[in-house]
C-alpha cells in the first residue's frame, strides 16, 4: 500500500489508492473488505448495520475511474462535504455518509456506532480514525 502526505496547510493528510466499486461515491466511509489486488487494497462502504462491515477506515476523497478511488484515513478533509457547522462530531451514517447526527437505535438486531471526524469549517472536517466505536443492541 502506498501511503503519502499531502500537505495543505499546516495539516498532513494521509491517503491511498484502493480498488473500489462503482457503486462508491466521493465521501462514503469505507472498510477493507478484502486483500489487496495487486498493490491497492479492496474498499467499499462500511455498513453500521452489518458487523462484518466496520470498522470504517477512512472516507473517499476522489475517483480516477469507476472502481479505483483515493481514500483518505487522516488529517484535514477539504471540499469533500459542504454546508456543516463548525464544532460538531461526525459519525458514519446508515448510508455509508457522515452525519452530525448519531444513527439512532436499530428496531431490532444491532448497529455499529462510530464517531469518525470533527468539523473544522463549512468545508473542512478532521478525520480522527483512532476513535472507538461501539455495537448498540435494538429495541425489540
Amino acid at each position: 500500500m502506498l501511503l503519502q502526505t499531502q500537505r495543505k496547510g499546516l495539516a498532513a493528510a494521509w491517503t491511498f489508492e484502493a480498488w473500489c466499486f462503482a457503486t462508491d461515491l466521493v465521501g462514503h466511509a469505507v472498510y477493507v473488505f478484502a486483500p489487496k489486488l495487486g498493490s491497492r487494497f479492496q474498499v467499499t462502504k462500511a455498513n453500521i448495520d452489518d458487523s462484518t462491515k466496520v470498522p470504517a477506515i477512512g472516507i473517499i476523497i476522489a475517483k480516477s475511474g469507476p472502481s479505483v478511488c483515493t481514500v483518505q484515513y487522516d488529517g484535514q478533509v477539504l471540499g469533500v462535504y459542504t454546508g456543516l457547522t463548525e464544532g460538531e462530531s461526525l459519525f458514519v451514517g446508515t448510508n455509508a455518509l457522515l452525519t452530525n447526527t448519531p444513527p439512532a437505535r436499530p428496531l431490532v438486531g444491532k448497529r455499529w456506532i462510530q464517531p469518525f471526524a470533527y468539523v473544522l469549517a463549512s468545508d473542512t472536517i478532521l478525520l480522527q480514525r483512532s476513535w472507538p466505536y461501539k455495537k448498540v443492541a435494538g429495541a425489540v
